[in-house]
């Protein structure tokens, strides 16, 4: 049996399947706060939850037990070497914009730490801002938000995985830390990177007493949000696809070779003997909920959005905060605002056809970028549940489209797992 967990921007979700990838039960609670002990808060109270139901219609004692996670990219801290959070989280959506520029010479032109809202560019931040509270040799150690869970549930402190590393300095290709990642932060604040879905020790005593599990309960490493949706939708051979379609759009292509170009906001993650090109909007579901409430979105979404959009060329962001990633990379950019003669379903037209085209321009340049044709395309997240949104996407993208086969993230966690106890098994 393996458990997934997904630690996402709205909810904590957690899944249970057998090795037939069937589910046995799910659990989630909405998070209502950003912070390490309401993440873990939630997380146990999901878990309860979970193994409550599948101690009703399973022996759990007669199964081999794995569990793993995702949590959101770039959201991270910073802690102490004894797990005690020594600063505020930076969320993946806060940027750091003068650290990065300071930065940005030091690295290669093609770092996945480059950018305003790169990990490496968030521990920077904090370590500066500590500095100036506690004494030069303070030991610390800078903690993601998937490393902390994982703590949490192990005890195996300063454990990450190489996915979310990337943005922290992670040299995907020759598996090991940029050299300016080292004379930045130095390795001894670093965290032991391994690739996802490697064993790292047993669940904690009290956890696996708490939940009545067996004492061969395993802890496998996890990956990022984004990439553990990729993993649910079944997509699994070179020119597949997966957009997340949640409160932002996060793109993934599966490809033989990596490809990079920072400028653009393009990066590779590595997923074991194939590579996963890649990047992120800032744009997404968030855009509407902000615009409406969700009752009257239900009801927008009703409708059909086959005529041109209200407003040409508008790029949908949140309103609260300025600056995108990909496809066009400018840590200034904001959405300019709507004219007030809009009515609500043209407002609501003019940001499901900005989504939509922001979408069509980060495919293209992730195929033309790394050559690689996209033969499927999957769609996870909120967005698929918005028919005028999934609608536009059909007719607007040519790309062959296909159905997941599933769109939650914690189960793609769940597959990590799965994979962890083959891999221990053919040892």
């Amino acid at each position: 049996m393996a458990i997934g967990i997904d630690c996402g921007t709205s909810g904590v979700r957690a899944v249970a399947v057998n090795s037939c990838q069937q589910i046995l039960a799910e659990s989630a609670l909405a998070l209502t706060e950003q912070t390490p002990a309401h993440w873990w808060k939630t997380t146990l109270s999901v878990l309860d939850d979970l193994f409550s139901q599948l101690h009703q219609t399973v022996v759990l004692a007669s199964y081999q037990v794995a569990i793993s996670l995702d949590a959101t990219s770039s959201s991270l801290f910073l802690i102490s070497r004894d797990g005690i959070p020594l600063t505020p989280v930076l969320m993946y959506y806060d940027a750091c914009s003068n650290m990065a520029s300071a930065i940005r010479s030091q690295l290669g032109s093609n770092s996945g730490a480059q950018g305003a809202q790169s990990s490496l560019a968030k521990a920077l931040t904090l370590a500066d801002s500590l500095a100036k509270q506690i004494s030069q040799d303070q030991h610390w150690l800078v903690c993601h938000q998937a490393d902390w869970l994982l703590y949490q549930l192990s005890g195996q402190l300063g454990f990450s995985d190489e996915n979310n590393c990337l943005k922290l300095g992670y040299d995907p290709v020759l598996q090991q830390w940029e050299k300016a990642t080292l004379e930045l932060i130095g390795q001894a604040h670093l965290p032991k990177v391994v690739a996802p879905a490697t064993l790292i020790g047993d669940l904690k005593e009290a956890l696996r007493e708490r939940w009545q599990l067996p004492t061969s309960t395993q802890l496998a490493s996890g990956t990022t949000d984004s990439i553990a949706a990729f993993l649910a939708t079944g997509a699994s051979m070179p020119g597949d696809a997966v957009i997340s379609l949640g409160s932002t759009l996060a793109f993934k292509l599966l490809t033989h070779q990596p490809y990079f170009d920072a400028e653009k906001g393009i990066y590779s993650h590595r997923l074991w003997n194939q590579w996963l090109v890649g990047g992120a909007s800032n744009a997404g579901g968030a855009c509407l909920l902000q615009a409406f409430e969700l009752s009257q979105l239900q009801l927008l979404a009703q409708q059909s959005l086959v005529q041109p959009s209200p407003v040409p060329d508008y790029y949908p962001l949140p309103s609260q905060r300025c600056g995108e990633r990909f496809p066009v990379n400018d840590p200034h950019l904001c959405a300019p605002s709507l004219p007030h003669t809009l009515d609500a379903s043209e407002r609501f037209s003019t940001l499901v056809h900005g989504l939509v085209a922001i979408e069509q321009l980060g495919w293209q340049r992730l195929s033309e970028g790394c050559e690689q044709p996209i033969t499927r395309l999957y769609a996870c997240g909120g967005g698929n549940k918005n028919p005028a949104w999934a609608g536009l996407r059909k007719a607007t993208l040519t790309m062959p489209h296909a159905h997941p086969l599933s769109e939650q993230a914690a189960v793609g966690a769940a597959m990590l797992a799965l994979r962890s106890l083959s891999n221990m098994t053919s040892v």
